[in-house]
């Protein structure tokens, strides 16, 4: 069982990481720091947003989910990226 939540958390760390790469990159690519004619960027660009589109789709979250969860979304995420990065 104890294997499980361990596969879980790296999952989930794993996907965070994806969608932090995701939010670098659209930074970096809109400041045009990077070109989207490089086909490296383009393809690393394209596979991350392809992961993060359906978790991240505006469609699926409600004003609801926004006014209810942010703070504790936001708690969340902030405790996962001091657990990892400091």
């Amino acid at each position: 069982m104890k294997s499980i939540f361990i596969l879980l958390d790296s999952i989930i760390t794993i996907y965070l990481w994806i969608i932090i790469v995701n939010a670098v990159l659209s930074w970096l690519v809109a400041f045009n720091i990077l070109n989207t004619q490089n086909r490296f960027v383009f393809a690393v660009l394209d596979a991350t947003y392809k992961m993060t589109d359906p978790a991240l789709n505006k469609k699926i979250y409600t004003n609801f989910w926004f006014n209810r969860c942010f703070s504790s979304n936001f708690n969340f995420i902030f405790n996962v990226l001091k657990k990892y990065c400091f």
